[in-house]
């Protein structure tokens, strides 16, 4: 374990070379369970207040329901003051070769002090063949929150959210779902304590289960429910 996360930690350092190089990012294959792919790609107006949304699937489920139950697979485009940078079914991997670097190729003046950024991933990597630990996350939450708080801007991650909740599961399924929010409550306890303090910490897993969810499939959440999420972020960042 402590040789993949130096691994890892080495891969974050390499990164940052990156950007400072403005290389071109690679792009991760989308999660099976897309039924098609739409990629969106637009010119971010920087030197404007703006929050930024970086995300999975859970994500898109955000500006889905903002935008008349449109539903993108892969975007990253600004919409007014809100910039949605995310990916279907991504995952630590998408956050570091995908998400992260192509918000950085619009620009270093897309990231400034007018800017909030909140980080909502994880979830995918709480599954029965997680593709990374959480202290990859931590580790790469730190690194880059600094880069950003230097240019000016504030930080915030969300943790993962529950899962279940779906119309028809069956006892199994619904026991699967229990057994999954063990492993995503253990995910976001040890996110909690590893952050630096410099970045705000919002728990959506604790607001859900305090005031109820509901699912689609288990994983992405109902339009009521997206819309409850996406107002208690923005109510938390202000």
């Amino acid at each position: 374990m402590k040789k993949r996360l130096w691994l890892h930690i080495t891969a974050v350092a390499m990164t940052m070379v990156m950007f400072i190089a403005m290389a071109i990012p690679a792009f991760a294959a989308t999660e099976t369970k897309a039924t098609k792919t739409e990629a969106v790609t637009t010119v971010i107006q920087g030197k404007k207040k703006k929050t930024i949304f970086i995300g999975d699937s859970r994500t898109a489920n955000l500006r889905q329901v903002r935008h008349n139950g449109k539903l993108i697979y892969d975007l990253l485009q600004q919409d007014g003051s809100i910039l949605w940078d995310f990916k279907w079914g991504a995952t630590f991997a998408d956050l570091t070769a995908t998400l992260v670097p192509r918000l950085e190729m619009q620009g270093l003046d897309t990231i400034d002090n007018k800017t909030k950024i909140v980080l909502w991933m994880g979830y995918n990597d709480t599954s029965n063949t997680p593709t990374a630990v959480v202290e990859e996350y931590i580790a790469y939450y730190n690194v880059m929150a600094m880069t950003w708080i230097a240019r000016g801007a504030k930080v915030y991650v969300m943790n993962v959210g529950p899962g279940g909740r779906m119309p028809g599961a069956t006892k199994k399924q619904k026991q699967g779902y229990t057994e999954r929010n063990k492993v995503i409550q253990t995910f976001n306890e040890k996110l909690s304590t590893g952050l630096l303090p410099q970045i705000e910490y919002i728990d959506c897993y604790g607001y859900l289960k305090d005031t109820g969810f509901g699912t689609t499939d288990g994983t992405h959440y109902n339009a009521a429910t997206s819309k409850k999420i996406y107002s208690f972020a923005i109510n938390a960042i202000r």
